[in-house]
């Protein structure tokens, strides 16, 4: 059985220790903290743009003087990547030590975010497994960090009033994947003071979003959007045109679940958690929003979702404790639906780089692991430098 799925039943096994023995709960979620630190942050090409990643590192020159080329359009990434890249190799940092310290940077973010606002943390991670954790992570490093840094630094900053140092925060990460900008997004909510505002909009951005896929002219506007155009060109497989079944069926669930707990959630013996819930919650539902603006392209709309998907890991178990008479039995459905999304990553990470193993054999390979292991259980496709 593939050692992912094995740490996913390791998460569950804790979720129900802790249930039984609530005392220790503290202590159960940071081992597993440091567990799935470990696992991600020792890990040799795992995840389906690894490859990328040190190809990227690999090509960087030893002199930052020597770097015009590097910071061509020929090699796609933002630059404050490429710089990044640059100043690794001018001081000779080995690409597994850097990917082992922007692990840990990524993990403590994420135990910034589900400390200040989850009501059950061991759940929160394991919400954060099938997506966060194995897609972010472990693949999309650099969206991986964008989204880390706006959980863990810049949802709180936002919080506490501090407006300008939010959106200074979201212009810095746009220098390492293009897609921050719309991170600014989250201050929509102090404009928007009713439910009727979030129903008119979601069905606003619904409307508009669908208009690609019925209207030549709105395509071609589609296409033209900065930093997103390419994906609505149906030149590729990642850049199709169409709504992906899968992803919209996903994101309806937790949505809809979402929805549904809030209703509970929103009554006057839960003030306890009123103040967190509505906060998050309506980032989530502008986040919601823009998921629709760009149902058309699966690639833009995962891709100017995810950082707001993944209000969730802390949102569900904060709802969830607003309604303590159905709560195991809602997390015990929160798990299933995560254990089936786990199951399509792996699949996912199969088909895209190429492993003979099936899902539940996925591998996984760490820095110790010998090349000549990995190299053994691949197809040849990705061959090791």
């Amino acid at each position: 059985m593939s050692p992912y799925i094995l740490l996913f039943i390791l998460l569950i096994l804790a979720r129900l220790l802790a249930f039984l023995r609530p005392r220790a709960d503290k202590k159960i979620y940071i081992l597993l903290l440091i567990t799935m630190t470990l696992f991600l942050g020792l890990r040799e090409w795992q995840g389906t743009d690894y490859n990328m990643y040190r190809w990227l590192y690999d090509i960087a020159p030893t002199n930052i003087f020597d770097g015009a080329e590097y910071f061509s359009d020929q090699i796609h990434s933002e630059v404050g990547w490429k710089v990044g890249m640059l100043i690794l190799k001018a001081v000779n940092i080995p690409f597994e030590l850097f990917i082992f310290c922007i692990s840990c940077y990524m993990m403590a973010c994420l135990n910034g975010f589900i400390n200040s606002y989850s009501e059950d943390k061991i759940l929160s991670l394991i919400l954060s497994y099938p997506s966060l954790y194995l897609v972010l992570f472990f693949s999309g490093i650099r969206q991986g960090v964008v989204v880390a840094t706006y959980l863990g630094i810049l949802l709180p900053m936002l919080e506490s009033g501090k407006r300008l140092r939010f959106s200074l925060g979201c212009a810095a990460l746009v220098s390492i994947h293009s897609s921050s900008f719309v991170l600014l997004i989250s201050l929509l909510p102090l404009a928007i003071k009713n439910s009727k505002g979030y129903v008119a909009l979601l069905i606003g951005c619904l409307v508009i979003g669908l208009l690609p896929l019925f209207s030549e002219t709105a395509l071609s506007i589609a296409q033209h959007i900065p930093s997103i155009g390419y994906y609505f060109t149906n030149s590729s497989v990642d850049t199709m045109v169409g709504i992906s079944v899968v992803s919209a069926l996903r994101r309806a669930f937790f949505a809809g679940s979402i929805a549904a707990l809030s209703l509970t959630a929103s009554s006057g013996k839960h003030n306890r958690y009123a103040q967190k819930i509505e906060f998050l919650l309506k980032i989530y539902v502008i986040g919601f929003g823009i998921y629709l603006l760009s149902i058309a392209s699966p690639s833009a709309s995962t891709r100017l979702y995810f950082a707001f998907q993944t209000i969730e890991v802390a949102l569900i178990p904060l709802l969830l404790a607003s309604a303590p008479r159905y709560r195991e039995t809602l997390t015990l459905l929160m798990v299933t639906a995560s254990l089936v999304i786990t199951c399509n990553s792996l699949n996912s990470f199969v088909e895209e780089r190429g492993y003979v193993a099936s899902w539940y054999e996925y591998p996984y390979y760490s820095i110790f692991t010998p090349k000549e292991t990995i190299e053994a259980g691949r197809e040849g496709r990705y061959g090791l430098p």
